[in-house]
């Protein structure tokens, strides 16, 4: 298998329970988190590497761009061999954070169907992109309380921040990497987009 970059840890062999990727997050919405993550599974991907996307969950998309495919399509896309649905466990119509997204859906946001498709995904290749959803501290549910920044400490991956070019950059992005730390996230370099 060709070299690849140590920022993903990828096992040599088999083992059990030891989580394995990456956590994609952001400073928002609209930063690149979706192009980042893709990147990385495609380019791991092209050297020879069986990797999975999981997002979890994904709103907006009756205001999706007809031009671009949703998050989940574009992850799928990028493994190669993922369908979107086993991308993300979690979609909704509303461009809403995702917990008022399923509660106008009537549906609850379960940590252990998240959990399970996570599992379930990285017993079927060596290691797993987490995409975020919105910032580090969206939450996907009130009751329990859940956010994205749980999912990465709960799932032991380390972190790469997406963030925006304009004006309070500096600020938004190094509170998130601030709190990424404070948190036990290792961080990785953090990219610009746009």
């Amino acid at each position: 298998t060709p070299p690849f970059s140590p920022a993903i840890a990828i096992p040599s062999g088999p083992s059990a329970g030891d989580p394995h990727g990456l956590f994609v997050t952001g400073t928002g919405t609209g930063v690149g988190k979706t192009v980042v993550a893709a990147s990385i599974v495609a380019a791991l991907t092209a050297a020879g590497h069986r990797i999975g996307s999981f997002k979890p969950a994904v709103s907006g998309l009756a205001e999706s761009d007809p031009r671009w495919p949703a998050d989940h399509v574009l992850l799928s896309a990028a493994t190669g061999w993922q369908t979107p649905e086993r991308v993300t466990p979690y979609t909704f119509a509303p461009a809403v954070s995702p917990h008022l997204a399923a509660e106008l859906d009537g549906v609850r946001i379960e940590p252990a169907i998240l959990d399970g498709a996570f599992t379930r995904l990285q017993a079927e290749c060596e290691a797993v992109v987490l995409e975020g959803v919105g910032g580090l501290l969206v939450p996907l549910s009130l009751d329990p309380h859940l956010t994205v920044l749980d999912l990465a400490k709960r799932w032991s991956l380390p972190a790469v921040v997406a963030t925006h070019p304009d004006l309070g950059t500096i600020s938004d992005t190094r509170l998130t990497v601030d709190r990424l730390r404070a948190e036990g996230r290792p961080t990785l370099p953090t990219t610009i987009g746009r």
